[in-house]
């Protein structure tokens, strides 16, 4: 696959494909009046860096301007993220707190020179990290191997696992010849969920990966278009964004499967994320001028059902990065 078709599906899976979403960032976002009834802490990024949500309200945690796709670890004591350099990007563990990298995982970087065929064909990219549920292992996409073909174009992303801890070796777990790997979601249970993009068609769907077949199968009842994976607390429940008939929207099934449910009716939404305590969703919806914006409404959650009320904006014209996606942690 190029890496030019490869950006293009990237932008079809992990966009909303509506126009307006490069619109430039405003000088001063606003982060909208803080909120003591949520809990815990949301993160996400915008213009390559770090942010928390808390009941404080918005704030940069990290100044590197290369960051993208942060996941709490489960103690809620580490960040994992993608570092994006030239060509190339690399897991790196961050504390809590922001600031610095602390561990540098699955380094794709090359000692080639910038701009070269010899960096292409020698670099790899790793994407949509997260931990497990024991924290214990990260697990993320990446190339089975660096680019081939001449010029080096061709790849296939896969499903790798490491440990959070300097200098450890990668394991890949699943690869498809018929297509990629993408975002995905581990439950409590450790089951790992994943948005899986078949290179004959346009639309990604969503795939859970059988551990210990080493292999993937399909979710009865997902929906066509399915990616944005994420857990409920209880790991009961699997939400998800889905497109249909031009509008994006959150949806939920049984982890299981099942029939889904919509959640969300204004066809601009994607990233779903639970709070810790099961009693809130958050997503990422496009707001004026393009620009991702941060949603939240009350969720109540049953054996049977999954219900949504009054969604509000927790911030406005933040432009945050929809590919990065959500994190809920303690």
């Amino acid at each position: 696959m190029s890496t030019k078709n490869c950006l293009v599906w990237l932008l079809l899976v992990f966009s909303l494909v509506l126009t307006g979403c490069s619109a430039a960032l405003p000088s001063q976002p606003a982060a909208n009046a803080t909120d003591s009834s949520l809990p815990g802490r949301l993160l996400y990024a915008r213009n390559g860096d770090l942010w928390q949500w808390d009941q404080a309200g918005a704030r940069q945690i990290t100044e590197r301007g290369n960051l993208a796709q942060p996941t709490w670890s489960p103690d809620g004591a580490s960040i994992v993220a993608v570092e994006v350099t030239q060509s190339a990007s690399t897991l790196v563990v961050l504390p809590a707190a922001g600031g610095e990298p602390r561990i540098t995982l699955a380094d794709g970087a090359s000692a080639a020179p910038l701009n070269s065929y010899e960096r292409a064909q020698s670099t790899t990219w790793a994407r949509y990290p997260a931990f497990s549920a024991d924290g214990s292992q990260i697990l993320y996409a990446s190339q089975a191997g660096p680019a081939s073909g001449e010029p080096a174009v061709d790849y296939n992303m896969t499903l790798y696992a490491t440990a959070p801890l300097q200098g450890a070796l990668p394991t890949q777990l699943y690869a498809a010849d018929d297509g990629h790997v993408g975002d995905l979601a581990v439950a409590p249970s450790g089951a790992t969920v994943f948005a899986f993009q078949p290179l004959a068609t346009d639309a990604p769907m969503l795939r859970e990966y059988d551990e210990t077949a080493g292999a993937a199968r399909e979710i009865a009842g997902m929906l066509p278009g399915s990616y944005d994976p994420a857990f409920t607390p209880d790991g009961a429940w699997l939400l998800f964004a889905a497109r249909h008939d031009g509008a994006t929207d959150i949806y939920a099934i049984p982890s299981g499967g099942g029939t889904a449910t919509q959640l969300t009716t204004g066809g601009m939404a994607r990233a779903p994320a639970v709070s810790p305590d099961g009693a809130w969703l958050a997503w990422l919806a496009l707001s004026g001028e393009g620009n991702f914006d941060l949603y939240v409404a009350p969720l109540t959650v049953t054996s049977a059902a999954l219900e949504l009320g009054e969604p509000r904006a927790l911030t406005t014209a933040q432009a945050i990065d929809a590919d990065s996606g959500l994190s809920w942690g303690q």
